[in-house]
């Protein structure tokens, strides 16, 4: 397999720049936790096994799993921007270093900060995103 520049495609500078940022990126410092959490999601059941019943609270337990990852992200990509972690892995700014670890556009990683800025102003926010009270909120402390 071949690198992105051998399939002579045009490709914005950009796009290009955040795929060489993304290629330089750690990949192996995550909370094995969410290793776990993937094989859980592989170890679901066939959904045409499901009945109505299971379909439907099963949907509405993932959409809630969902938008608690989503917030843990945005929690992340506030605190990497605390932490001036864009300037760190070489990507300038954190909306550009989100976009390059997610395959996302610059507007998205910027999104995410401000979603996690946001978050971390709500009363309780983020506390109940984690597993024990003795963990702190990873963007910061609540008010």
């Amino acid at each position: 397999m071949g690198t992105i520049e051998d399939y002579g495609l045009d490709i914005p500078a950009p796009a290009l720049r955040r795929h060489r940022i993304r290629q330089t990126l750690p990949t192996d410092g995550y909370d094995p936790a969410l290793d776990r959490i993937g094989a859980d999601l592989e170890a679901l059941p066939d959904p045409g096994l499901l009945t109505a019943a299971q379909v439907a609270s099963t949907q509405a337990k993932l959409q809630q799993l969902t938008n608690m990852a989503d917030a843990y992200r945005d929690h992340l990509a506030a605190a990497a921007d605390d932490a001036g972690y864009g300037r760190e892995l070489h990507a300038g700014t954190t909306g550009t270093l989100i976009a390059a670890a997610t395959t996302a556009n610059p507007a998205a990683g910027t999104a995410s900060v401000h979603r996690g800025l946001e978050l971390r102003q709500l009363k309780m926010g983020g506390r109940r995103l984690h597993r024990r009270a003795d963990q702190p909120c990873p963007c910061g402390p609540v008010p």
